[in-house]
């Protein structure tokens, strides 16, 4: 039972209480009335009066306790509620932070998550970099034996020139001398001429190398070792590469794709010949 309800019931008691000594009072004067006896009438105002004080007074207390009661109640009241609004302040507060934390974390581990991203795309792109450099240096190893093999093939053969050079000052130097021994002095009968013999025909030795668009020296495929000692197939490189020369720019690519295709051919003269030929015609409907 609450402290307000037993209140209440310590009012109700104080009210009957002192309606109980009213009526008594009132019963004295009546008394007096009906019986006729002032004395006793008198003894009966008087105590119907000393129990009217008597139950004032204690109506009075009691009111009083009630009161006191009532005012300690709602100072408890008033410190319970008071106590219970600064725990939830508390528990709100709580859980505010609780709250607080919760975003921080996740925040945290957004943000880990991101980072660990970004290092895994940089790592990606770093990979993708570093194969796309192979691959480059790869193509342009492979550019570079290609132009070299191409530029052996289409480079003059020096040497050959320096040695044929050579061989024509001698012959020259020797003819100079032989006219030089020849010539005697004025009005001396010349000897009678003798027919010098007939240089004879030249013939085609094997093994011989011929003039080529490339330098035979450094060839190094099969087939560009047949076309250095063929006759017919050395005039068509020559034929081949004056026709290329003016459009190298723009058929670079396709004239080492030819030569790859002519390589297969290596000592089969008449794949050779073929090849050459098609080259020919293609140079020169784009020329």
């Amino acid at each position: 039972m609450s402290e307000q309800e037993n209140s209440i019931k310590k009012t109700a008691k104080v009210m009957v209480f002192i309606l109980a000594f009213s009526v008594t009072g009132l019963g004295g004067v009546g008394i007096v009335f009906f019986g006729g006896t002032l004395f006793f009438g008198a003894t009966s105002i008087i105590t119907g009066a000393a129990g009217v004080l008597t139950g004032g007074l204690s109506a009075s207390k009691d009111i009083f306790n009630v009161f006191e009661s009532i005012a300690k109640t709602s100072s408890r009241e008033k410190a319970y509620k008071k106590e219970q609004e600064r725990r939830e302040a508390e528990a709100a507060m709580a859980e505010e932070e609780e709250q607080k934390l919760a975003r921080e974390l996740e925040a945290l581990a957004l943000e880990a998550e991101e980072a660990a991203a970004r290092e895994e795309e940089e790592r990606l792109a770093r990979e993708l970099e570093r194969l796309a450099m192979a691959e480059a240096m790869a193509l342009e190893a492979e550019e570079m034996a290609g132009e070299a093999e191409e530029a052996e093939e289409q480079e003059p053969e020096e040497k050959t020139v320096t040695k044929k050079t050579a061989a024509e000052a001698k012959k020259a130097a020797r003819e100079k001398d032989k006219k030089a021994t020849q010539k005697e002095p004025a009005k001396q009968k010349e000897p009678p001429k003798q027919k010098e013999p007939q240089a004879e025909a030249k013939q085609e030795t094997p093994g011989q190398i011929y003039k080529t668009g490339f330098n035979c020296n450094t060839a190094k495929a099969t087939a560009a070792k047949t076309v250095c000692t063929n006759k017919e197939l050395a005039d068509m490189d020559v034929e081949m590469v004056s026709l290329y020369k003016p459009l190298a720019d723009k058929l670079e690519e396709d004239q080492k794709n030819w030569l790859r295709k002519r390589n297969k051919c290596e000592d089969n003269v008449a794949c050779l010949k073929n090849e050459y030929k098609a080259r020919i015609k293609f140079l020169k409907d784009n020329s």
